[in-house]
């Protein structure tokens, strides 16, 4: 109980940090601005200018659904997350070990406990950036588009035609969304962990940011055998249950190979963090 209570302080001290910092309300701020254009895109300008003839089903015009806005708001955003994430808190982890924060913190907890409320922080981070956008998207959709079905006329295909994945995602399109925005998340926590990680482990926030996004952007937008976009977007008609599970069995490895390396790094050094 003792340790919990200590691993949770840390976390917290941490997310004050985050929360604190005015890079993560302009990267919050970013994301939400995304978000907002994406939205007016796609109620407002994509198939007509009047917003009682636009079909979309909400869950499908929202910040998830990238296909449903003419502008690349959504790509920008997935594209563009590690930065973020290692802008709004991962990097402060350069910063605080010049100043010799990160010694002073580890003389106050020990090393296990300053890696994991550092790594469970980076998480919680993601988390947030990812969520804020969806939110606020799928607000502003339910909103204008409220009782709308319509999913670019993939609603009135066959099983045959659609495949049973994307079939059931367009007929359950509420839990759909519940589902895909779950998996956005785990995927966007994984994605900071990772970042931190790779902040441990080479002390440099550019270089991490480059390493990072070549990852991100080469292997798994450019790759289609690890395509992650899978899991983060819904009613997509190529979709199958087998690519949306395969995401997470090409995408965990990666995670945990950085963040063990990171581990033995910070916690198994003898001199410093």
């Amino acid at each position: 109980f003792f340790a919990i209570s200590i691993s949770s302080f840390a976390c917290g001290s941490e997310s004050y940090k985050f929360f604190k910092s005015w890079k993560s309300k302009i990267v919050i701020f970013i994301a939400l601005v995304l978000g907002v254009l994406h939205s007016i895109d796609s109620i407002f300008f994509t198939g007509t200018s009047d917003v009682k003839l636009n079909p979309y089903h909400p869950a499908f015009a929202s910040f998830m659904s990238g296909i449903s806005a003419k502008g690349y708001y959504r790509t920008y955003f997935l594209w563009t997350m590690p930065v973020l994430f290692m802008i709004a808190y991962c990097g402060k982890y350069v910063v605080e070990h010049k100043h010799n924060v990160a010694m002073v913190s580890y003389m106050k907890k020990n090393k296990k406990t300053y890696f994991f409320s550092k790594i469970i922080t980076s998480a919680i981070v993601a988390v947030i950036i990812n969520i804020v956008p969806n939110i606020v998207s799928i607000i502003m959709t339910v909103t204008f588009l409220h009782g709308k079905k319509g999913f670019m006329d993939s609603e009135q295909f066959s099983v045959a035609e659609l495949g049973k994945f994307s079939y059931w995602c367009v007929h359950n399109p509420d839990l759909t969304y519940i589902i895909f925005l779950l998996t956005n998340l785990l995927v966007a926590a994984l994605l900071g962990i990772m970042c931190q990680s790779i902040i441990f482990l080479l002390m440099d926030t550019k270089l991490s940011m480059l390493i990072v996004s070549a990852i991100w952007i080469g292997i798994y937008f450019g790759n289609g055998y690890f395509f992650i976009g899978n899991v983060m977007q819904p009613f997509v008609d190529e979709n199958t249950l087998q690519t949306f599970l395969m995401c997470f069995v090409t995408y965990i490895p990666m995670v945990l190979i950085w963040s063990v390396a990171a581990y033995f790094k910070v916690v198994g050094k003898n001199d410093e963090i």
